[in-house]
């Protein structure tokens, strides 16, 4: 039983990757930790590359070449990555890493998982854009999932 509004809202929501945020040292530089993850998959979307030639991005990643996902809507498409657990804090970080050449959608991942999502601002979307952090929700089973594979 419920005791309080609190114990509806999770602690941990989902995050997709398919490049960058996979690195550990990547996360520990954006997220000052290393997250545990599961591998998923992101059905219905093909990736094109995005070349960085200046500045902090490359920097801060090691890298000038960035995956950037497109919604095809093809079922013969599909992206392999990370699912990972993160907290409100870790979303808001990786907003600001992310940069404007990505949005962040609300997706379905190939294991039924709702997960946040970076993709090619300039693609229609198969998920939900983003308007506030409390939209989607993980379901509670997926939570505990994640919370018993990672200690």
């Amino acid at each position: 039983m419920l005791k309080s509004k609190s114990d509806m809202i999770p602690k941990y929501q989902y995050l997709f990757s398919y490049g960058t945020l996979q690195n550990e040292d990547v996360q520990r530089d954006v997220l000052g930790k290393v997250l545990p993850g599961q591998a998923d998959r992101l059905p219905f979307y093909d990736q094109s590359v995005l070349e960085v030639v200046n500045g902090g991005r490359a920097e801060a990643s090691g890298t000038a070449r960035y995956l950037l996902a497109h919604y095809s809507g093809r079922h013969t498409d599909v992206l392999q990555g990370t699912a990972y657990p993160v907290t409100a804090a870790d979303l808001r970080r990786t907003d600001k890493f992310q940069g404007p050449a990505y949005k962040r959608i609300a997706s379905v991942l190939g294991s039924g998982v709702c997960a946040w999502v970076y993709v090619d601002v300039r693609s229609s979307s198969g998920g939900t854009p983003v308007l506030a952090d409390h939209e989607v929700r993980p379901d509670r089973t997926v939570q505990a999932l994640f919370e018993d594979r990672a200690g």
